[in-house]
């Protein structure tokens, strides 16, 4: 049972890119199609060359190309290459776009591939081009150059650099022979030529070419006969194999070494490089830590959405019919003899059920021990998919008179914070109790190391670097904490149900693979520790049902949705709209670039200068991803669209756009803006339109003034170097202190602004 085809594969942000690989097949099948008609039309032929006295001679092959056939083999080879070459440049250029901001058109010839054969060329190259383009993906395009793979140990290195040789040669960036217009050739190869005699003679010293091109016409093969006489019947018979192959350096180094293989080759190569680019903006699950400086031609390119399915076993038809029957939100769960999960639905109409595969667990770096590979892969989750800020690491600190080690991670983003422990099982064995009784012992045992680290971090405090190696300060008793177990185990067994202790805080047990399934759904950290410290304090499930759990609370709230605005929002002219805290379809399915760019600002103002303690930055970081999930990609483009304005708006104007959102029952707003121009005296107007909205949404609702935020920032096109835009934030917190007066003259600045 498997997802339809359908579901699984390209992007929408990155089609271009991939029409360009699905062109590349085509014209490859073209030539394939060529290759079929040569071979069956009588293009090949031998003959055989005689001595004067028949003493020996020579055998010869040759190919006669039909004019069509040769015309057409040229055309599909070039398109094949401009194809591939296309892909590659397609997937460069759209990332550039994607992470510096689409204001103005990017020329797509700056982000053209180069297939270069020296690192000084490289280098000159990518100072010249790439404006704006990260430094993770210029060491992409690095990766896929010549002279770095040449130099790399391993023999599919030195396909690698073979391929993208051969790629330079076939669009013409590298001409192997000037003037010459063929770019595909017969490569003729493992030759046994055979000599025969009538009457039988012996036959010496038969000597043939080595592997070898077949242009026009070859002498295959030399030899002797002993003894002949003029009257002798010489039959000859060149037993060669024949294949199409690439006309470029380098040659052929094997059999099999031919168009054939080395254009999939090519295809798996370009296909990647748009992968990795999908990756690198969140659009695909990243690859675990010890699969990242390795390529990889075959991944698991699921992706996790809903796909209708089929389900042909009539047996297997019935009984998830009947576990969704049972259910009261019809939610049925699959798993096969391997472990793999899947969660079943049933379609509106009632007829179709759908599928959603819930991924496995990232793969480790066992070069360390598990153990330590587990907690770095929990951590790692957290940060890719997550924000690197909010993840702390563990350090050892010092109390009474002794060195004690902060957990096996920690998040802290607002104020909630998650002490985590990982329990890996290095070598499960096959009994199911023993495995059930270690899982529930060792999820006992983390729960009590969870404490102790909550109460060491309450007592003396810590200091713990985060995801981006900046220490933060920790100070236990202001932070509202939930303990984590997350159990690390390739096969675990049905059927265990962890117990925890009563006290304070609460706990929630959870297997390594739910967690990654998590924060891939939710991309938030906010949004995960929000989840966590919910279920907490609900009735454990059976470990390994967490991702069905998600969805029965997913339906809960899906159905909870709606009613009327409360009436404390009336003064702020505001919309109401309700929505689901936890969305079933993963909140970068709709539009992964426009979630992509929100995460590109949250990146932003991690990076930025901050004048101010690390601390409040990461506060106001924590406020702005309370952002709902479901809502930003729509907030993505929505950004961009204004900041395209903003950078089209007529010289000696100035162009405001603005989104505000009242979130949290009251607590907090956030505003999102753009701006054509932005000076001293536009930085002010700013802080003033964020002042005046502060005070009113302070003085609305029916919460504790001194708990609401406000968090503003605008972005602002920039035309002078490789960033797109600029990034301006303006925070706030309690009564601003003024009256009336004080806002007359700010509100009559702003008076003919949109809300």
């Amino acid at each position: 049972m498997s997802p339809d085809s359908d579901s699984v594969g390209p992007t929408a942000e990155f089609a271009e890119a991939w029409q360009h690989i699905e062109d590349a097949k085509r014209t490859r099948s073209e030539l394939a199609q060529i290759w079929t008609e040569l071979c069956g039309s009588e293009a090949f032929s031998s003959y055989t060359s005689l001595r004067d006295d028949r003493s020996g001679g020579s055998i010869w092959v040759e190919v006669s190309w039909p004019s069509e056939l040769r015309r057409r083999a040229e055309a599909s080879a070039l398109q094949f290459g401009q194809s591939i070459i296309g892909a590659f440049s397609s997937a460069l250029h759209r990332v550039a776009e994607l992470t510096s901001g689409v204001i103005i058109s990017l020329r797509m010839e700056d982000y053209r591939m180069p297939i270069l054969q020296s690192a000084a060329e490289f280098e000159r190259h990518s100072r010249r081009n790439f404006q704006g383009v990260r430094p993770d993906h210029v060491e992409m395009v690095r990766f896929f150059q010549p002279f770095t793979r040449a130099e790399a140990p391993g023999e599919f290195s030195q396909e690698i650099a073979r391929s993208m040789t051969q790629l330079g040669g076939l669009i013409g960036v590298e001409e192997v022979e000037p003037g010459s217009a063929n770019r595909v050739a017969v490569w003729m190869h493992s030759a046994s030529p055979e000599v025969r005699t009538d009457p039988p003679r012996s036959i010496q010293d038969i000597s043939w070419e080595q592997d070898c091109y077949l242009r026009d016409a070859v002498e295959l093969a030399r030899f002797a006969i002993v003894d002949a006489e003029p009257d002798d019947q010489i039959t000859t018979n060149p037993n060669v194999a024949f294949d199409l192959a690439l006309d470029v350096s380098p040659e052929p180094v094997n059999p099999d070494d031919n168009f054939a293989s080395r254009s999939a080759l090519l295809v798996a190569l370009a296909s990647e490089f748009i992968r990795g680019c999908e990756r690198s903006v969140g659009l695909r699950a990243p690859l675990d830590e010890g699969a990242r400086d390795q390529f990889t031609i075959q991944l698991d390119d699921s992706e996790p959405t809903w796909a209708p399915l089929e389900i042909p076993d009539s047996i297997l038809r019935d009984q998830v019919q009947e576990a969704m029957a049972g259910s009261d939100i019809g939610l049925a769960v699959y798993r096969d003899d391997d472990g793999n999960m899947m969660l079943l639905v049933k379609g509106a109409g009632g007829s179709e059920i759908f599928g959603r595969t819930v991924a496995p667990a990232s793969g480790l770096d066992l070069t360390r021990g598990r153990g330590e590979a587990a907690e770095d892969a929990t951590l790692k989750s957290a940060e890719i998919w997550g924000l690197p800020d909010f993840v702390l690491y563990p350090e050892k600190v010092s109390e009474a008179s002794r060195n004690r080690e902060i957990g096996d991670g920690t998040i802290v983003v607002g104020q909630r914070g998650l002490a985590i422990q990982v329990k890996s099982r290095d070598a499960p064995g096959a009994d199911p109790d023993r495995e059930r009784t270690w899982i529930k012992k060792r999820v006992a045992k983390a729960a009590r190391q969870a404490s102790g680290t909550i109460r060491t971090i309450t007592r003396v405090g810590a200091s713990l670097k985060n995801g981006r190696g900046r220490s933060i300060s920790l100070a236990g008793e202001s932070i509202d904490w939930t303990r984590v177990v997350v159990i690390d185990h390739d096969s675990p067994p049905n059927g265990v149900t962890p117990e925890f202790d009563s006290v304070d805080p609460p706990v929630v047990a959870i297997l390594r693979r739910d967690w990654d399934f998590l924060f891939d759904q939710l991309r938030s950290v906010s949004a995960v520790t929000d989840y966590l410290h919910r279920v907490a304090r609900e009735e454990a499930c059976e470990l390994g049902d967490e991702p069905v759990r998600y969805f029965e609370l997913a339906d809960a709230d899906e159905l909870s949705t709606g009613g009327a605005s409360p009436e404390w929002m009336d003064g702020l002219e505001g919309q109401h709209f309700s929505h689901p805290l936890l969305p079933k379809a993963p909140v970068s399915s709709a539009d992964e670039a426009g979630h992509a760019i929100f995460r590109v600002l949250l990146d932003d103002i991690a990076l930025s200068q901050f004048g101010g303690a690390e601390e409040d930055r990461l506060r106001i970081l924590s406020l702005i991803d309370r952002f709902s999930v479901g809502y930003r990609s729509e907030l993505g483009r929505l950004l961009m669209a204004h900041l395209e304005d903003a950078s089209s708006a007529e010289s000696g104007t100035t162009l405001w756009k603005f989104r505000w959102v009242v979130q949290d029952g009251g607590l907090l707003q956030l505003g999102f803006g753009a701006c054509s121009e932005f000076t001293d005296l536009h930085r002010e107007a700013f802080r003033q339109r964020t002042i005046v909205r502060h005070h009113d949404f302070v003085e609305a609702g029916n919460v504790a003034k001194s708990e609401k935020w406000t968090v503003a920032l605008i972005l602002t096109p920039r035309r002078n170097d490789g960033r797109r835009w600029d990034t301006t934030l303006f925070a706030m917190n309690g009564s601003t202190g003024m009256s009336e007066e004080d806002l007359a003259p700010m509100r009559a600045l702003w008076s003919r602004e949109a809300n």
